[in-house]
């Protein structure tokens, strides 16, 4: 999304502008909940995605949130990252895989954080490494990867549910 007017907002990276984000879109959580009645819709930040096998429908619910985001928010949707395109099985979105029903990491994403874990032993220390992997962790816990964790389990910790 891209602000409507340059001289308001937050600046990109800080914590606040993450909060803010996310009480300020929340409008356009409970208009694509409550309004469109959008059933496979994800939002994390300004980045969101729709799933729906019909490109009509698709293209329906774009104008929707265009003209929701610029009346009620004050915003745009960035035209250059605003796509509508065939629905291959999954979409990579924010560092998952998402399926229709499941969402899995994405090798890239496990890719980095096994170079960013192997940097942190090398260069910081077992503890540093052990903050690395519960980090990763809590962001695995959003996806179906708990065969992932139990694989990589760099400290051969005992990982289960409810421990």
């Amino acid at each position: 999304m891209d602000r409507a007017n340059e001289a308001i907002g937050q600046p990109i990276g800080n914590l606040t502008s993450q909060l803010f984000a996310n009480i300020y879109l929340n409008h356009l959580d409970q208009f694509v909940k409550h309004t469109l009645g959008e059933k496979y819709y994800m939002r994390y930040m300004d980045d969101f995605l729709f799933i729906h096998p019909s490109k009509q429908h698709l293209d329906s619910v774009k104008v929707a949130v265009e003209n929701f985001v610029a009346n009620e928010l004050a915003l745009n949707l960035h035209s250059k990252k605003t796509n509508i395109h065939n629905f291959a099985g999954y979409e990579r979105f924010v560092g998952y895989d998402t399926e229709l029903f499941t969402r899995r990491l994405s090798r890239p994403t496990v890719q980095r954080f096994m170079r960013r874990l192997a940097r942190a032993r090398r260069l910081r220390g077992e503890a540093e490494a052990r903050d690395s992997w519960q980090q990763f962790q809590a962001y695995a816990s959003f996806a179906h990867a708990d065969g992932l964790i139990r694989t990589i389990n760099p400290f051969g910790e005992d990982i289960s549910h409810g421990a």
